[in-house]
């Protein structure tokens, strides 16, 4: 995600934004490329995300990241929530078992972790990872990756819970309907 579109992601996640200074800054080519192959992360860049993550998470308590007095009765159902909207996608089952894993022993403590951890995602970071394909080859998107594309084109930010709810409904599945969802993205 280029610098804006991770603030945008981090604040639509959160309600917050990365303090200014901690968020890694795009580097701007020549010619605009979305294979994870063609975007390489310096380690510069992984420390920028580092940096970004960990200063987002000190802002807020474990109750403000969750919603909740009591994390160790939410945090499953809340980890969950986080990753589909983090990922612009339902994760899969390693995914969860991985990411969630974090809230073990003290979910308290283990949402900080499980927040930085998902900011510094490659799931995070990057539009869409499950199109497989070479460069140059035309690769058809997924309903979930179609609507985070073009809520970030469109409008500079995730896709909110309207056109998450348009994806899975297959709304997006055929030129006529997506057509209809471009259409009241630009009326947004």
């Amino acid at each position: 995600l280029p610098d804006a579109w991770y603030a945008a992601a981090v604040e639509d996640l959160l309600g917050l934004r990365p303090p200014d200074g901690t968020d890694p800054p795009t580097i701007r080519g020549t010619a605009y490329r979305t294979w994870v192959e063609a975007n390489p992360v310096s380690d510069v860049g992984v420390d920028g995300y580092l940096r970004a993550a960990e200063a987002v998470v000190a802002m807020v308590s474990p109750e403000d990241l969750m919603g909740c007095a009591a994390p160790y009765l939410c945090a499953g159902e809340w980890g969950e929530a986080l990753l589909e909207r983090a990922f612009r996608r339902p994760p899969t089952p390693a995914e969860s078992a991985l990411f969630l894993g974090l809230l073990e022993p003290d979910p308290a403590q283990g949402a900080g972790l499980l927040v930085e951890a998902v900011l510094q995602s490659p799931q995070f970071l990057y539009l869409d990872l499950s199109a497989e394909g070479s460069p140059g080859e035309v690769v058809l998107l997924g309903p979930d990756a179609l609507a985070a594309r073009l809520s970030f084109v469109l409008l500079g930010a995730p896709p909110d819970e309207s056109l998450r709810a348009d994806a899975a409904a297959g709304e997006l599945d055929t030129p006529t309907d997506a057509r209809t969802v471009v259409a009241t993205l630009l009326d947004d």
